[in-house]
């Protein structure tokens, strides 16, 4: 039988080989000081010759373009390739000299490498899910709306465009491409706090906030970003939070309370020819709006309307104020490229029509018949066959292109796509009613 002092022993004895393993398994790991050395000054001389390389790289990358945004765009991707690239070769260069730190440059590879760009556009077709209430169910197909495009790109983080003005007629997806945004925001940037101001508060409460609600149910990336707890704070109708300390805040242009918000960098105007002029006598509501976004350099404004007030619309405002872009379409017979535009009754060209006879005696308002459209450039007459072609390969052209922060867009409801919007045998119907 062993004796106390036998047992002691053991255990010390236990105790010095567990200290010894241990020891040796450090020791493996560790590597000289003159490796860590040499590991670091390879890293220094990698990242120095890939800074002196960087400025061609970047110059190579925007070369001929001019557009703001897009070199922008440019800019942003490039050094999303540099950085990538360079975090493999440091974490390579550190493996291979001393690979008893390959954790570091596992870090430092990670750490260097930027988040992925996306613009607007390209999150909605990854991401955004339309199930109900739409005539193209499934996910979201930018070629559908080819239009639409630019705008959104235009609201994306690394775009300079401050504001977007975008003045339509019903029933082209200017209110989708506003939920686009809210998405690409809460997914993707993540960490930015959002005005979306309705007219008024009935109608946010009626139609932005179950419309917002759909889109969150819908697209898989969304639904894990807010709870569902029925009386959770992130649920109330003036406030959604998402994220970790992100909000959007739900406001309506008809109460003041609901516009005295923190200092935010981005707000969505919707519907804004019907605001009131002044609200709860504190003045125009859009003055109170922007003084929510002056600490901001960097604050983006989109602002989207049906012209509805003659002679004092805001969105028409808005746009006389922008770049004044409008889409251009080429005709399918000569090319020339041609905003679509009613033209009337006395222009050569533009939207014609023909009215269906009326039988003896039949009573109420005439019917149209037939509708297609005239090239204002060789008089062809254009089917609307034609018009999903023509708008997958027209482009945005500013009449004003020294304004640079301001971008406007008019769009009317000839360009409504085929099976999503009106047709233009319905257009005319509208116009003779």
């Amino acid at each position: 039988m062993a004796s106390l002092a036998d047992l002691q022993a053991e255990r010390e004895r236990l105790k010095a080989a567990n200290a010894k393993a241990d020891f040796d398994a450090a020791l493996a790991e560790t590597c000289d000081g003159k490796d860590v050395l040499a590991a670091g000054q390879a890293v220094r001389r990698l990242i120095l010759d890939a800074l002196d390389a960087a400025a061609v790289e970047f110059v190579s990358a925007i070369a001929g373009e001019r557009d703001e945004t897009r070199v922008h765009y440019l800019l942003s991707e490039a050094a999303h390739q540099w950085g990538t690239a360079l975090g493999e070769r440091a974490a390579a260069t550190v493996a291979g000299t001393a690979p008893q730190i390959n954790e570091l440059g596992d870090r430092f590879r990670r750490g260097v490498k930027p988040r992925d760009l996306l613009t607007v556009s390209e999150w909605a077709a990854r991401h955004r899910e339309l199930k109900s209430g739409t005539n193209s169910p499934g996910p979201w197909h930018n070629d559908l709306t080819p239009y639409l495009v630019e705008i959104m790109d235009a609201l994306s983080e690394h775009s300079a465009v401050r504001q977007v003005s975008f003045t339509k007629s019903s029933g082209v997806g200017g209110t989708e491409a506003m939920f686009n945004w809210i998405g690409y925001l809460m997914h993707h940037l993540g960490n930015k706090d959002l005005l979306c101001v309705m007219p008024t508060l009935e109608l946010r409460d009626r139609s932005f906030n179950p419309r917002l609600a759909k889109m969150i149910d819908e697209s898989p990336a969304l639904a894990g970003l807010v709870s569902t707890a029925k009386r959770d704070r992130a649920n109330r109708g003036d406030l959604l939070e998402y994220g970790a300390r992100s909000r959007i805040i739900k406001a309506g242009a008809n109460s003041p309370d609901s516009l005295r918000s923190d200092h935010l960098p981005y707000v969505i105007c919707d519907e804004v020819d019907a605001f009131p002029w002044d609200v709860g006598g504190e003045g125009d509501p859009m003055t109170l709006i922007e003084n929510r976004q002056r600490t901001y350099t960097r604050a983006k404004t989109y602002l989207v309307s049906t012209p509805t007030k003659e002679g004092a619309s805001r969105i028409t405002k808005q746009y006389a104020r922008s770049d004044m872009r409008r889409y251009y379409v080429p005709c399918p017979h000569c090319g020339e490229y041609q905003p679509l535009e009613f033209g009337g009754k006395e222009a050569p060209y533009g939207l014609k029509f023909r009215r269906a006879p009326k039988e003896e005696g039949q009573e109420g308002p005439e019917q149209v018949a037939a509708a297609w459209y005239v090239c204002r450039e060789c008089a062809a007459i254009i089917e609307e066959a034609s018009k999903t072609d023509m708008l997958a390969r027209g482009r945005w052209i500013a009449a004003r292109p020294h304004i640079r922060h301001h971008r406007g867009y008019h769009i009317n409801a000839l360009y409504a796509p085929v099976g999503l919007g009106l047709s233009w045998v319905k257009v005319a119907q509208k116009w003779i009613d």
